[in-house]
């Protein structure tokens, strides 16, 4: 029962790149504000220069820092994997480069996203923004854990995708500021 509620927790974040559009078409809808739709083309632009940061890495750093971890995509010997599920006793086929971590990188970015939204409603109580912003960092983080747990990325690169992320979600918020003016 463990090994299935592992892999089942390890399928939803896998599925974070598409979750993730389903979420800020809610919010927009749900607040009738152009702010979370701004978003989503934030996310895009991200998820299109990941794979270029990633072959800058590889060009710029040695292996043991762009790789991928080896056993990558299991965990308590249950097959959990980025993309793909190897059959028990094989080794994951999920290879290649893995700095910086585009899950955490998205991940990164909706939180700072929000935690820039939550710092700029000033007519939301104090509580309110705190605790918005400390659950979107703490999903975050659960994402970054999960990315080690089954090694399909190492601490560095998990830190760094966190890094990206979070400087596109706030250049991306003020962005989206400036595009959704003061009363958005």
């Amino acid at each position: 029962m463990r090994g299935k509620a592992v892999a089942f927790a390890s399928t939803l974040v896998a599925a974070l790149p598409v979750v993730q559009y389903v979420v800020i078409a809610a919010l927009a809808v749900a607040a009738w504000s152009p702010r979370p739709a701004l978003l989503a083309p934030v996310l895009l632009f991200a998820d299109l220069l990941n794979p270029v940061l990633k072959s800058v890495a590889a060009r710029l750093l040695p292996p043991s820092l762009t790789d991928r971890p080896s056993g990558c995509g299991t965990f308590m010997d249950v097959c959990v994997s980025c993309d793909i599920l190897p059959r028990p006793g094989e080794e994951s086929p999920v290879r290649g480069r893995g700095m910086p971590s585009g899950h955490c990188q998205s991940a990164a970015l909706m939180a700072a996203y929000v935690t820039r939204a939550q710092a700029r409603d000033k007519d939301a109580p104090l509580l309110r923004r705190v605790v918005t912003a400390a659950l979107a960092w703490a999903a975050a983080l659960a994402v970054a854990a999960q990315r080690i747990l089954v090694r399909c990325h190492s601490p560095p690169q998990v830190a760094a995708g966190l890094a990206t992320g979070a400087a596109l979600g706030w250049l991306g918020g003020a962005v989206a500021d400036r595009l959704a003016g003061p009363t958005a």
